[in-house]
């Protein structure tokens, strides 16, 4: 896994998948209740969120944009993502704004596995039980990143806390858990992202689009670029707008800001 240059990558990240341009098929990996949603792998693993139905884990479905159709049921499927968290037991893999957790097949080793490790990109193959429960059967590390979203609280912007936020046009987004600080540094366009824009933001849970390049400095190395931000609250507004028959077709599959995928 490539090293982040202004920091430890061990953050809340979601691959922002390309669009499809055409009807595609994809697995059902998840079901969200609280939001009315599925979570649907791809052929090649990618995440996708669509709404409106309430499909079982491991259905097949054919997604040509508001079409959508059950067209069987699948014991395999394969997963692309970040790895956001892990217990002894288990692995979480983000993408396309959709989080899924899986059993490793591998509980006492996962400590030191290194494939395991928070913020790597794996391509893992998955075994779905009859309870809906997905499995880990064999995984491989997949850098192949073309998009991320950071998920928690706006810490800082050099303007509000020079200390914290000791780099010019860096700020610093803590995705750890409750207690347990987790700064991520992320380079802006002060022009693009004024004082005025990121200064309420200051202390909110927000989702903020990044971009991920080489370092000027290392080409070996990552670092991160502010490309969107919003609150949570903005994200809440807009899937209740949904909700309420604004926006996007609640049937058509959807790749990224669009509203929020809750955590497990």
């Amino acid at each position: 896994m490539k090293k982040l240059v202004l920091g430890v990558l061990a953050a809340i990240l979601l691959v922002v998948p390309a669009a499809d341009a055409k009807a595609f098929r994809a697995t059902v990996v998840k079901r969200n209740v609280a939001t009315r949603t599925n979570v649907v792998a791809t052929r090649a693993g990618t995440l996708k969120i669509i709404r409106g139905h309430r499909f079982r884990v491991g259905t097949v479905l054919r997604i040509n944009g508001r079409h959508i159709k059950v067209i069987g049921h699948a014991r395999r499927v394969k997963i692309a993502g970040v790895v956001v968290a892990h217990t002894a037991r288990t692995v979480t893999l983000s993408a396309g704004r959709a989080r899924v957790k899986i059993r490793s097949h591998a509980a006492r080793l996962l400590g030191r596995k290194h494939g395991h490790q928070l913020g790597n990109g794996l391509r893992i193959n998955a075994k779905i039980s009859a309870n809906g429960s997905l499995t880990e059967m064999n995984e491989v590390e997949d850098d192949n990143v073309d998009g991320v979203e950071l998920k928690g609280m706006l810490v800082c912007t050099p303007t509000s806390d020079a200390t914290t936020c000791d780099q010019p046009n860096v700020l610093k987004i803590d995705i750890g858990p409750a207690g347990t600080p987790n700064l991520i540094p992320v380079m802006f366009d002060p022009v693009a992202f004024p004082d005025t824009m990121l200064g309420p933001l200051v202390g909110q849970q927000v989702e903020a689009e990044v971009t991920l390049g080489p370092s000027a400095l290392d080409p070996a190395a990552v670092v991160l670029t502010l490309s969107a931000i919003k609150s949570e609250g903005m994200c809440q507004a807009e899937d209740q707008n949904d909700d309420n028959g604004g926006g996007n077709d609640g049937l058509k599959a959807r790749d990224h800001g669009d509203g929020c995928e809750a955590d497990d």
